[in-house]
């Protein structure tokens, strides 16, 4: 009985190694014993026991490790706890106690745009204006007029002149001719300030000639309520636009532009009845 059991442990003890190999060969480790990594850079490799790679490193089927996948996001994370930590609070509390008047903040994300704010304002503050000249010319072409500015900025004015002089009355030759194709968003509807700036801009109204015009236009019912903040119109507006483009059919000036709308789509740019909190101004017929 003892001969037959001393085989039947020697028989199982090398059943247990040919299932380790087995298990080592494909990938997997017996229970208790961490997962078989091949050392390929860094990191230390533990067959048995608890797997301590850190490093870059494959498994057997040739997968990557899962730590390494997120060890750029913990290395950033650390990163900044480190700033927050050394930056933040202790040079925080250094700068306060050197100081000896009150707290002084500083932290990693504080302090550098601060520094871009403050140099930015001295720049600002001690910039020198330098003045230049350059030479507008007004001619045309086929009829059409138009007018051209060199490139070039003179810094003396006398030198601009000078070249001026040389132009009058001669020629110029046109060396090259750009032409863009541009789409742009039709403009939304007039606000009190928007509507200030074009008349400015057109006529050269001041603000208060512009909102005097708009409240006596108002009182005649010509135009909405002038003084609003809000450039759009709500959905139930909206569905009144198609009435009153036809209501323009018979203005002696708007009459034949109006007629050709009958088949066009209307923008709805300045439609949303979220922001209309009151309707902007709108020419009434």
């Amino acid at each position: 009985r003892q001969r037959r059991q001393g085989e039947s442990r020697k028989t199982g003890r090398r059943g247990q190694s040919r299932q380790a190999e087995k298990q080592k060969v494909s990938g997997h480790a017996p229970r208790g014993a961490g997962r078989f990594f091949e050392k390929t850079g860094e990191g230390t490799n533990a067959g048995t026991g608890t797997n301590t790679n850190t490093g870059t490193g494959t498994n057997p089927n040739g997968e990557r490790c899962e730590n390494i996948r997120h060890q750029p996001l913990y290395h950033t994370a650390k990163a900044r706890s480190e700033a927050d930590w050394q930056v933040g609070l202790n040079s925080t509390q250094a700068l306060s106690i050197a100081a000896g008047r009150g707290i002084f903040s500083l932290g990693r994300v504080q302090t550098p745009t601060l520094a871009m704010i403050c140099r930015r304002f001295l720049e600002n503050k001690n910039f020198t204006p330098v003045p230049f000249w350059q030479i507008r010319v007004q001619t045309e072409k086929a009829n059409m007029p138009f007018s051209v500015i060199s490139r070039e900025k003179y810094d003396i004015r006398d030198t601009a002149n000078a070249i001026f002089r040389k132009l009058q009355g001669n020629s110029l030759q046109i060396q090259s001719v750009e032409k863009k194709e541009v789409n742009q968003e039709p403009p939304l509807l007039y606000d009190l300030t928007t509507l200030q700036k074009e008349a400015n801009s057109k006529h050269g109204f001041s603000a208060d000639k512009t909102l005097s015009i708009a409240q006596k236009l108002y009182e005649n019912k010509a135009i909405t309520y002038p003084r609003t903040g809000s450039r759009y119109i709500s959905t139930d507006v909206f569905d009144e636009i198609p009435e009153l483009i036809d209501s323009l059919k018979t203005h002696p000036r708007f009459g034949a532009y109006a007629s050709n709308m009958d088949n066009s789509v209307l923008n709805i740019r300045s439609v949303d009845d979220k922001k209309n909190y009151r309707p902007p101004c709108v020419i009434n017929h």
